[in-house]
């Protein structure tokens, strides 16, 4: 019986998916003009993606500004496209210039087209569910930090009756 040949990753296999994942395409919208994108998101982008729309919303929330569902889901299809177009070199670090940005994609239709057509939905779905991963993990991370804070609060009060005993019982 002929033995099932092992098909082991190697990094020669490695390499060769990397280089998949920084290469570039044109293509071009329904206008004629041309847009610049990477088919494959690279994962280390995905999360450069995820830290600066984490540090938007921060700041965001800073400043008093309310963060709706829908423009969440919004601005990430909207980084993506900062993040996997050519347009990322002209479009701003800054949220507020983002908005109005990503206002005049939406209106022109580019936003749609980009996103619908251009993107493949696969690479989307990777960003949304890295996404999910952290704020999954960071909800967890808090709950942890509630309950372990709920902890101290209890030996502590537990510590103190003990502390108060032992301090009546050394004045008797």
């Amino acid at each position: 019986m002929a033995k099932a040949k092992q098909n082991n990753l190697t990094l020669t296999k490695v390499k060769k998916q990397y280089k998949k994942t920084q290469e570039k395409a044109d293509y071009t919208l329904k206008d004629g003009l041309n847009l610049t994108v990477s088919p494959i998101f690279p994962h280390s982008e995905i999360e450069k993606l995820i830290q600066h729309m984490s540090e938007q919303f921060k700041q965001a929330d800073e400043n008093g500004i309310e963060i709706t569902e829908k423009f969440t889901y919004d601005y990430v299809l909207f980084l993506c496209i900062k993040h996997f177009t050519h347009l990322g070199k002209e479009i701003s670090d800054k949220f507020e210039e983002q908005i109005q940005q990503m206002e005049w994609l939406v209106d022109t239709g580019y936003f749609k087209e980009i996103v619908e057509d251009v993107f493949m939905q696969t690479e989307i779905q990777k960003v949304f569910d890295k996404a999910v991963e952290i704020s999954s993990k960071f909800l967890f991370l808090e709950k942890l930090t509630q309950q372990m804070q709920t902890n101290v609060q209890s030996l502590e009060l537990k510590n103190a009756d003990m502390i108060s005993q032992l301090g009546n019982k050394i004045v008797e």
